[in-house]
């Protein structure tokens, strides 16, 4: 049987996942999160539990080499108990937010040509994230058109809402009530070899079941669970061999399906890969309270199960970071223009060694 993205099966699949997702019974105006089912699937990310992991052993064996899982790494966070769905809502009800759907960058980061983001109050967006709405043609032109070539979708709108948001915790609330949520311990991972401080970007994403981000890259990454359940891929190899173009054709593949977001590839794309492709993807589920380590040039996506609270920090210039550990990531010649490692090596200068990165 073939299985591709104008398949019987391929839309029998997607519509058997609508049905499914529909049927949960999340009710509108639910005051707290809503969570999935246990989810199972194969994990494929080396998991080490928190307890038993030291920090010299993560920069030999983990630092710019391979993704890891770090089981329970914030299950002590105030955050866990204190970021309900109620509380937020009392909390941080009024904080101004700018809803996208499914895509692969921060949600506040621009939207394509022709598509106008809008502010709204956190409590609208939460309290409106569970329903079930019909898809007007706006959202159907851009962020659905991969939905819509599948299933139709124009004609039957059953999609639960899949906006989501990610922006700078500031914008959600004061310095105080983050910090006193969160552990800054688990950020000596995100420091340079020696110690040294590396300029961060730090998130806070909240979305319903089924959103998530598409394949993107950026410096290395923690991202922390808060809440809910995501499966996570991530491509395989160091850094410095993504750098050089490793799994290139993997990365032209899934690039050219970006378009449809992480759920359509997740269901209907993922399961049709070639095996050699298949073979370079590692992927595990993360459980609230894990955090997860990307490295730094590893094209990565995560898509939630039930409702998800996530907390991240990206080392914002991975050529600082390479060269802190010693790590030469010029990209390599057959690495194109489009690409997000050789687009940023273009943007900051071209910056190769340590003295020079201290210049920019």
């Amino acid at each position: 049987m073939t299985i591709g993205p104008n398949s019987t099966y391929s839309c029998l699949c997607w519509n058997a996942f609508i049905i499914w997702y529909t049927s949960l019974g999340l009710a509108v105006g639910n005051t707290e999160w809503q969570e999935a089912d246990s989810v199972d699937f194969p994990c494929t990310i080396e998991v080490r539990d928190v307890s038993n992991m030291s920090l010299s052993e993560f920069r030999a064996s983990y630092a710019m080499k391979k993704p890891l899982l770090i089981r329970g790494g914030a299950r002590k966070w105030p955050a866990l108990k204190r970021w309900t769905k109620s509380y937020m809502l009392k909390k941080f009800g009024g904080a101004r937010v700018i809803p996208k759907q499914n895509a692969n960058a921060p949600s506040d980061s621009g939207s394509p040509v022709g598509v106008v983001a809008h502010q709204i109050d956190l409590r609208e967006f939460l309290e409106g994230m569970n329903d079930n709405h019909q898809l007007s043609d706006d959202e159907i032109s851009w962020d659905w058109s991969l939905d819509s070539k599948l299933c139709n979708v124009k004609k039957t709108g059953r999609q639960n809402r899949s906006f989501y948001v990610m922006q700078g915790w500031d914008r959600f609330m004061s310095h105080s009530d983050y910090e006193s949520s969160i552990s800054r311990k688990i950020l000596k991972l995100m420091k340079g070899m020696s110690g040294e401080q590396l300029g961060l970007e730090e998130y806070l994403m909240v979305g319903p079941n089924g959103t998530g981000l598409f394949f993107h890259t950026h410096g290395s990454a923690l991202n922390a669970a808060i809440t809910g359940r995501r499966r996570w891929w991530v491509f395989s190899g160091s850094s410095k061999e993504l750098a050089n173009g490793r799994n290139l054709d993997l990365w032209e593949d899934v690039n050219s399906l970006k378009d449809g977001g992480v759920k359509v590839w997740a269901e209907n794309f993922y399961p049709a890969l070639p095996e050699a492709h298949k073979r370079e993807i590692l992927e595990c589920v993360q459980e609230k309270g894990d955090i997860m380590y990307v490295p730094a040039g590893a094209e990565h996506a995560v898509l939630n199960y039930g409702d998800a609270v996530a907390v991240s920090w990206n080392i914002f210039d991975m050529f600082e970071e390479g060269a802190s550990y010693g790590v030469d990531l010029t990209p390599g010649a057959s690495l194109p223009e489009s690409h997000t490692i050789r687009a940023f090596y273009n943007a900051v200068g071209k910056p190769r060694d340590a003295r020079q990165l201290g210049e920019l």
